[in-house]
C-alpha cells in the first residue's frame, strides 16, 4: 500500500490556521445553554474553567477517549446545528467551492483528567495521537478544528506536519507488513505498535507538538497530519468543535475511485449531510 495523495494539496505542510472570530461567537452560547439543560451546570461559566464546576465523575475518560460531557453532546438540537451551519457558511470562501460536510459536528471537552487503558503508553505517557485513516476514513477528507477556548501545552491539540505524519504512518505501515486492510482498521494496532516500537513512539512525540490556538482561530488539516490530545495536566479545559468536509470536486472524484467502497459511510445522507453548503 502507498499512502494516497490528498488532492488538492491544500497547504504546504498539510495544515493551515485561519481567523474566524464569529465561529466561536456563534457556537459558544449554544454550548453554554446545553451544558445547563443537560444538567452539567447551574449557570454559564468560563468554558476554560468548566472542570471546576462540573461533577468530577463527568471528567473521567472511557476507553474511547470520551468523558460524560462529550458523550452527552452527541445529542444536539436545531439551535446548535444552526450555529454550526453559520460556521460552515463562513468557511465557504476559504474552501473556494461548494462542499459536502459532516452532518453532526463533534463537540469535545478536553478536561484535566488521567488517560485510561490504551491511551496510556507502557512508559507512562498519556497520548492519543492518531490518523482517522486508521479507522477507515478517506484520505480525501479535510478536517476542521474550532476551539472555543484559548489552548496551549497539554490542553492543546498535538498535531504533525504532513511530512512528519507520513513518516509516522509509513513507519507503522512497515511494521504491519504493508497490509492495507489492517491499516484501515488499525487504530488499536497503531497504539499497540506505539508501545512496542520505541522508535515509532519517539517519532509521534517529536513529530506532534502542541498547536497553541486562540479562541476564534480555526485549524484546517488533512488526515495524514497525525493528531490528537495528550493527557491534560493543566488547570484549563479545552472545549472545541471538529468536523470533516470535502469540496464537491474532490467528493465526486472520491466516489469514482474503487477505494470509495472501503469507506461506505462517507456518502451524502450518512456521515455527510444530504445537502451541500450551497444548497443547505
Amino acid at each position: 500500500m502507498s499512502l494516497p495523495l490528498h488532492h488538492p494539496h491544500w497547504f504546504s505542510d498539510g495544515k493551515k490556521r485561519v481567523s474566524l472570530p464569529g465561529g466561536a461567537d456563534a457556537i459558544e452560547p449554544q454550548i453554554q445553554r446545553l451544558l445547563i439543560e443537560k444538567g452539567f451546570l447551574r449557570a454559564p461559566c468560563p468554558l476554560a474553567f468548566l472542570h471546576r464546576s462540573v461533577p468530577q465523575e463527568a471528567c473521567v475518560l472511557d476507553e474511547n477517549y470520551l468523558n460524560a460531557v462529550t458523550r452527552a453532546f452527541y445529542v444536539q438540537d436545531a439551535s446548535l446545528r444552526s450555529a454550526y451551519y453559520d460556521v460552515l457558511r463562513a468557511l465557504r470562501p476559504l474552501v473556494g467551492e461548494d462542499f459536502v460536510f459532516q452532518a453532526v459536528p463533534i463537540v469535545r471537552f478536553h478536561l484535566p483528567a488521567r488517560f485510561p487503558g490504551k491511551l496510556r503508553t507502557a512508559s507512562g505517557l498519556g497520548m492519543q495521537q492518531h490518523s482517522d485513516t486508521l479507522g477507515g476514513h478517506p484520505f480525501e477528507l479535510l478536517h476542521v478544528w474550532l476551539p472555543l477556548t484559548d489552548c496551549n501545552g497539554s490542553a492543546a491539540l498535538h498535531i504533525s506536519s504532513r511530512e512528519d505524519g507520513i513518516a509516522i504512518l509509513s513507519h507503522f505501515l512497515a511494521n504491519i507488513g504493508g497490509d492495507e486492510a489492517l491499516y484501515r482498521r488499525g487504530l488499536d494496532a497503531f497504539f499497540s505498535e506505539r508501545d512496542r516500537d520505541a522508535e515509532l513512539q519517539k517519532k509521534i512525540v517529536a513529530g506532534c507538538p502542541p498547536c497553541a490556538m486562540k479562541r476564534g482561530d480555526v485549524l484546517l488539516f488533512e488526515p495524514r497530519c497525525v493528531h490528537g490530545g495528550v493527557e491534560n495536566s493543566s488547570d484549563c479545559t479545552r472545549v472545541s468543535v471538529d468536523f470533516r468536509l470535502m469540496p464537491c470536486s474532490v467528493y465526486d472524484a472520491f466516489l469514482a475511485q474503487p477505494q470509495a467502497a472501503l469507506s461506505p459511510r462517507f456518502r451524502r445522507g450518512e456521515i455527510f449531510h444530504s445537502a451541500t453548503i450551497d444548497t443547505l
